[in-house]
């Protein structure tokens, strides 16, 4: 299905290059992600919500993708307001048949698949974006991106509503105002070169349509040995904290095949789900 533009005349004008040219991504995207269904709007308050809304009475198992240009009312994990830099923002239900346990480890492979997808649009991010369990991206420490996923139920269909926000640039003072550094597509890019998002779009769903297909066909092992070659904290001396406070500390050893956290401890090995811990690196 075409990709389709809901405007507003009233809308200030990007930048052409940060704006999606529907046509050109169109044309950029491989055969099962061509397939899908893509709206792009300039504006709303959350795009989970509104396919989260969308996916309870969806008649029909085609994937649906909503991108906007600004969210009002974007929201991160743990249920936190979400905010952030310049961003390419989106949301992606995606259909399973089956239950939610069977989801184990989707934030992972989607991180994956948004690291992989960065990489192929601007080789420079190769070996550089990181994914950080269980559900972001980092460059040298710092966040590049972040994935929120819901579910939804219609009939017999489980749709995973996978919301990501990938920062695009670092206006002036933005660290500030967030109270820690970020990190965007922009520090990947070769020097002066602005990032089109219309490519960097299509390299994306690229990247998610081949990496769902597997996870939905063979589940988290598929992808565990991918997902471990890109872990920011592999091996490194962490701390999992709930509620800001550490529940537990020891050294990062990779992930199980279902997506848990595996950190050996004075104990010996704990496997972590994620639920509402967060991970930082022990001197944090």
């Amino acid at each position: 299905m075409h990709p389709t533009a809901n405007t507003p005349p009233d809308t200030p004008a990007l930048p052409p290059h940060r704006q999606i040219d529907p046509a050109r991504l169109h044309a950029a995207l491989d055969a099962v992600p061509r397939t899908w269904a893509l709206d792009i709007v300039a504006e709303t308050g959350s795009t989970n919500s509104d396919l989260l809304q969308m996916a309870r009475t969806r008649t029909d198992s085609t994937p649906l993708c909503r991108l906007a240009y600004l969210q009002t009312a974007g929201r991160g994990r743990q249920g936190r307001p979400w905010a952030g830099s310049p961003s390419l923002t989106f949301s992606l239900a995606y259909p399973f048949p089956f239950d939610p346990q069977a989801l184990s480890g989707l934030s992972l492979v989607c991180g994956l698949a948004l690291a992989n997808g960065v990489a192929d649009y601007t080789p420079a991010a190769r070996g550089r974006v990181r994914v950080k369990w269980p559900n972001d991206l980092e460059v040298d420490g710092s966040k590049l991106s972040g994935i929120l996923i819901e579910t939804a139920r219609a009939g017999s269909t489980l749709w995973a509503i996978i919301g990501m926000g990938l920062n695009l640039s670092r206006p002036p003072g933005i660290e500030a105002v967030l109270g820690r550094p970020i990190a965007c597509v922009d520090d990947l890019m070769p020097s002066g070169e602005p990032i089109d998002s219309t490519g960097l779009f299509a390299a994306i769903l690229n990247q998610l349509a081949g990496t769902l297909a597997v996870f939905a066909r063979d589940g988290m092992p598929s992808q565990r040995a991918a997902w471990e070659a890109l872990d920011a904290y592999r091996g490194r001396a962490v701390r999992l904290l709930r509620d800001q406070t550490v529940v537990l500390e020891g050294v990062a050893r990779g992930i199980d095949d279902s997506g848990q956290l595996l950190v050996e401890t004075s104990a010996g090995v704990q496997a972590v789900m994620s639920g509402e811990i967060s991970l930082r690196p022990a001197a944090a």
